[in-house]
């Protein structure tokens, strides 16, 4: 049965809702917002399909504003630095370019956050959405998902394996779980170590995005076994989706997007939502995505906001199958 997920502690603040209350533009910020440099904070390491849909839409909202809109890559410790320092910046000064469990799942991995995930990450827009695979060195003598259970039921916490932080290493421990295996979770900073240890035999799995491992594949140095999404990703039609390969319960796909700050008037958000949507309906930005194994998901304010509340609630299940969850990282 594919992965039932309840809802999330934050739902007793309220969580879920898309912040539409009207609110007053804070002091300091203009209504002609940007009218100033913006820092574009992302959660992503150089490198990673998140740093590559920061930088795209940084060039894109730059062209359309007039404003330069700076990359700062903010990368580890499950997005709290990349949140931390949005959150700590003047309003207006910066946005947030991140996956949405820096909102809906890290507060669930930590005691205590430097931040206000309801209040401080203001959610505007969905920009890019990104497959995760299951990627084994070339070498494991495996060739699908059923041959990976079977190898690692057969060698029990001889395997090791990294997940994406949020919904990936979520999904994939409780699925462990569930079938009763054991693999040796291994801690890395970013998905990039941890692609680089497996294209060199050092780990068994990584379950992350498509974009770190298109490299190493086409080297044929590491192999796809299934991709999470709804369907096969662009760059790899010959791989299988989970749910064909007959494990739909690990479906997790990454949609990546634009928080606001705190306050965040709502007549500057839908506009800059609208820009958001403009930029990466470009032809030569989608092009740049699909090269990468990701596609646009230009998307409103309330659309993103109700993916936030979805990953929010999906994470929830797995704080309740496990009692809690603390992060490994």
């Amino acid at each position: 049965a594919a992965l039932r997920i309840g809802v999330f502690l934050g739902a007793l603040l309220g969580a879920g809702s898309d912040a539409a209350i009207a609110q007053p533009a804070p002091p300091g910020v203009s209504d002609a917002w940007p009218d100033r440099p913006v820092r574009m904070i992302t959660t992503g390491a150089p490198g990673t399909g998140v740093d590559l849909g920061a930088r795209l839409l940084a060039e894109g909202l730059s062209r359309r504003f007039g404003q330069p809109f700076v990359v700062e890559n903010r990368a580890g410790a499950d997005g709290i630095l990349a949140a931390e320092a949005h959150a700590r910046a003047r309003p207006g000064e910066s946005l947030l370019f991140s996956f949405p469990a820096v909102a809906a799942v890290t507060p669930f991995l930590h005691d205590r956050l430097p931040y206000d995930p309801e209040a401080d990450l203001v959610p505007v827009a969905s920009a890019v959405a990104e497959f995760h695979a299951f990627v084994v060195p070339a070498s494991l003598p495996v060739t699908d998902l059923a041959g990976l259970v079977a190898l690692a039921a057969e060698r029990p916490g001889r395997l090791n394996w990294y997940g994406a932080v949020g919904l990936p290493y979520l999904t994939f421990r409780l699925f462990l779980r569930d079938r009763g295996v054991d693999m040796a979770f291994v801690s890395y900073r970013s998905i990039v170590p941890a692609m680089l240890d497996l294209g060199a035999d050092r780990i068994q799995l990584v379950f992350g995005p498509v974009s770190t491992a298109v490299g190493l594949i086409g080297e044929g140095r590491v192999r796809a076994l299934a991709v999470a999404g709804h369907a096969r990703g662009p760059g790899l039609p010959e791989v299988p989706t989970v749910a064909e390969a007959g494990f739909p319960e690990l479906r997790a796909e990454a949609v990546y997007g634009v928080f606001g700050w705190r306050g965040m008037a709502d007549a500057t958000r839908e506009r800059l939502a609208a820009e958001i949507r403009a930029v990466v309906a470009e032809p030569a930005i989608v092009e740049r995505l699909r090269a990468a194994g990701a596609l646009p998901r230009p998307g409103t304010p309330a659309e993103f906001a109700a993916i936030v509340a979805d990953v929010r609630a999906r994470a929830s299940d797995a704080v309740r199958a496990f009692g809690s969850v603390r992060s490994p990282n």
